[in-house]
């Protein structure tokens, strides 16, 4: 996904973006306001977000579970840095910004994401 991010204290306000009914036989344009929430998580500074416009493919490459269910394409991103752990998370948010799916590169071996640019590229990969 190549989109643009918003540093934290920079909203927009709402964004038009095609969503395809069922039963439709083209796009409905539809208008969802743009204004994340100061924080998220609980034990976690929002940092930025990304707005997924609707020209952004899903690639899949990511096997991200909620609930036992395969998260796929989310409305917004939003990069996140705990209190208490290093490195960042990069959470998948809904159009409430109800957290659907949160990634975090903390696996044994596997060094943790520490700079916004760097989350940001890899969620240009994964997403």
């Amino acid at each position: 996904m190549k989109g643009d991010w918003t540093v934290f204290n920079v909203f927009r306000t709402a964004v038009t973006r095609h969503v395809r009914y069922p039963n439709a036989d083209v796009d409905e344009p539809e208008t969802i306001p743009v204004k994340p929430p100061t924080q998220i998580l609980d034990d976690a500074d929002l940092l930025a977000y990304a707005v997924v416009p609707a020209s952004a493919r899903f690639t899949g490459r990511l096997h991200l579970y909620h609930g036992g269910e395969r998260v796929g394409p989310v409305p917004f991103l939003a990069i996140c840095r705990p209190h208490n752990e290093p490195g960042l998370l990069l959470a998948h948010c809904d159009e409430s910004w109800d957290i659907v799916g949160l990634q975090a590169w903390n696996g044994p071996g596997v060094a943790p994401i520490l700079t916004i640019e760097e989350m940001k590229s890899q969620a240009e990969v994964f997403y």
